[in-house]
């Protein structure tokens, strides 16, 4: 399970880095916008 809260991404030379914290609980959806 991941927390989406928790999400941030660097964008560096071409490179698209996505960085997410797992987290303990059930499954459910949540959308995470990108630009």
């Amino acid at each position: 399970m991941l927390d989406p809260k928790s999400a941030r991404a660097t964008y560096k030379n071409g490179v698209l880095e996505v960085f997410l914290s797992k987290t303990a609980g059930k499954r459910e959806g949540e959308r995470i916008k990108i630009e």
